[in-house]
């Protein structure tokens, strides 16, 4: 899994984080290998962790290129861990969970008596380097794949928002006096204007760009999922609900719609109203899923009982005995089971 650590997701972090762990949990009872990253371009972040990762991409003529020298992945859970190090990191992300929580309700309405300032440096948020964690999952699904002996992988994107940007490669313009090439970025902006595609050099897996893909996000998935054979979702966090954001999901950041788009955006936003989570298709993931944020993230004390190492008759027992329940606080191992059921 990768989380967003962006500005706009500190409303809903602390449930985020809560919705993480649940999922964590789950996978060691029923001995399910995972890793979880946090995504981030924090140039804040404590230089100890980072000093020796500040180094740029080589530019390389036609390449593309993670154009942001402090972006950066921290791991935060692994199956991998041993047991006194994961209860450590289970207790600092549930500490940092409920300051989280204190920091984005309402003085008023605050029940926590916790210092909600607290927030660790290098756990501070920023923009939202999507498109990069996205290039550097080939790489992570490898190793994976390369520990675990794993047949089937599951990649799930967790974020409330677009892409800092779209695709970015270099190109020559030049030399210099001792005649060593100047390289520069160029920014793809407008993918409808030329013709872009995306080819992976190991594999040669090629996708062609589609022209209303804006920030690119939906080809880079494609070219993903073809290149490791995973399933890649994403949960997209919906903090304001309104008819304007859900539309804005459902046709890649177009605010101009037709008559007939009008009315899908109108059932789309009947349907997220009441079912509380909205399926979008076409948008390159294998599946894709809008949910509510802030407080409907919130954990309900009833769900899902597993004992350890339980088997799959059991797990899906207790599976179908939370359905029953209809609880809709635990959305991300709802849909992670429906997936590998």
């Amino acid at each position: 899994m990768f989380y967003d650590m962006s500005g706009s997701m500190s409303g809903q972090m602390g449930q985020t984080l809560e919705q993480m762990i649940v999922l964590v949990e789950f996978c060691r009872k029923v001995n399910i290998p995972f890793e979880v990253y946090g995504f981030s371009n924090n140039d804040h972040a404590n230089p100890r962790y980072y000093q020796d990762l500040h180094v740029r991409q080589p530019r390389v003529q036609g390449e593309m290129h993670v154009d942001d020298a402090v972006f950066h992945l921290r791991q935060y859970f692994s199956d991998s861990m041993r047991p006194q190090e994961y209860k450590q990191q289970l207790n600092n992300l549930l500490l940092l969970a409920r300051i989280w929580k204190a920091r984005s309700s309402r003085y008023s309405e605050r029940t926590d008596s916790i210092n909600y300032r607290h927030i660790p440096t290098y756990e501070g948020l920023n923009g939202t380097p999507l498109n990069q964690s996205i290039l550097l999952s080939i790489d992570i699904y490898n190793r994976f794949v390369e520990r675990t002996k794993a047949e089937v992988v599951n990649m799930a994107f967790l974020t409330d928002g677009d892409a800092d940007g779209g695709i970015r490669y270099s190109t020559q313009y030049g030399h210099d006096a001792d005649n060593v090439p100047i390289m520069r970025t160029i920014h793809v902006r407008e993918s409808n204007k030329v013709n872009l595609i995306l080819t992976h050099k190991e594999t040669r897996k090629s996708v062609r760009v589609a022209a209303d893909d804006v920030r690119h996000t939906n080809s880079l998935v494609r070219l993903v999922r073809d290149v490791t054979g995973a399933n890649v979702v994403c949960f997209d966090i919906v903090a304001s609900q309104g008819r304007r954001t859900i539309g804005h999901k459902m046709f890649k950041g177009y605010r101009s719609w037709s008559p007939e788009q009008m009315e899908q955006v109108e059932v789309a936003y009947k349907k997220f109203r009441r079912d509380r989570i909205f399926v979008l298709e076409s948008l390159g993931f294998s599946e894709y899923y809008l949910i509510p944020g802030g407080n409907d993230l919130d954990i309900d004390d009833d769900g899902m009982q597993v004992e350890d190492g339980a088997d799959k008759r059991k797990l899906f027992k207790a599976f179908a005995d939370m359905q029953n329940n209809k609880t809709t606080s635990r959305v991300l191992l709802n849909r992670f089971i429906g997936m590998i059921a």
